[in-house]
């Protein structure tokens, strides 16, 4: 059983090594969009979300969400 795990893992690794690596690219407006998503405004009503209950709360949200990214 055990010899049957370890072909396994070595399977699995030899399938992982072998993946193509891909480059991500970013658009040439990044800064222009991400600048836009900062700027908006958040915690509104959409689709199924209801919106914030507490109107005095959405500055302090806003105000942690842009901390935990460095901004």
């Amino acid at each position: 059983m055990t010899k049957y795990i370890q072909i396994f893992i070595i399977f699995l690794t030899l399938s992982a090594c072998g993946q193509n690596a891909t480059e991500m690219k970013t658009p040439e407006n990044a800064n222009e969009k991400f600048a836009e998503f900062i700027a908006k405004k958040k915690f509104v009503e959409e689709n199924f979300y209801p919106g914030i209950a507490d109107e005095k709360m959405r500055p302090v949200f806003t105000e942690n969400k842009s901390n935990r990214i460095g901004f």
